[in-house]
């Protein structure tokens, strides 16, 4: 009776060992971060290793992050929130496409979170575009082709810059 007894126990435990992991899997465009995070031994924090293909199981406690590494396009939409230099206010539309660094996911995620580009790369790209967009005329921005190019030229190396001095692991692909 009581081996009957040890065996349930045994029986009942491996079964919600196994019944609490879950199966983490990424497609061929995305890396996934694990974030461990042990109840009861072991150490917590991101993992440096990414999952870059395929799936692998997890533990209930531990978080799955995934990122996609082909270039993804972000929109910025102003409505009358950009003024020219003749104090027009425009409704623009501006895109950035950024592409994560591959391998680099959990730096990522560790020093610049889950949501990296609304907390550290949106309100800098909103700024640039608001601070080129006043240097020209209402008539420039509607017909000068050169003064497009140049807004797209500036702001796109004010962007790279400002992404390399913050240790950002993404390649800014174009603005």
């Amino acid at each position: 009776m009581r081996k009957i007894f040890y065996l349930l126990i045994c029986a009942l435990a491996l079964s919600t060992v196994f019944s609490s992991c879950s199966l983490s899997t990424v497609d061929g465009d995305e890396e996934g971060v694990f974030v461990l995070q042990p109840w009861f031994f072991g150490h917590g924090g991101v993992s440096q290793r990414p999952l870059t293909e395929g799936s692998t199981w997890r533990v209930w406690s531990t978080r799955f992050v995934k990122f996609k590494v082909v270039p993804v396009r972000y929109d910025e939409s102003f409505d009358d929130d950009a003024f020219s230099d003749d104090n027009t206010p425009l409704d623009v539309t501006a895109y950035l496409t950024v592409q994560i660094q591959r391998g680099k996911t959990p730096e990522l995620l560790q020093k610049f979170g889950e949501n990296w580009f609304e907390n550290n790369l949106r309100v800098k790209f909103r700024t640039l575009i608001r601070g080129e967009i006043c240097k020209y005329s209402m008539y420039d921005l509607v017909s000068n082709r050169d003064c497009l190019l140049n807004i797209n030229k500036t702001i796109y190396e004010d962007i790279s810059k400002y992404v390399k001095t913050m240790n950002i692991p993404v390649t800014i692909c174009s603005v």
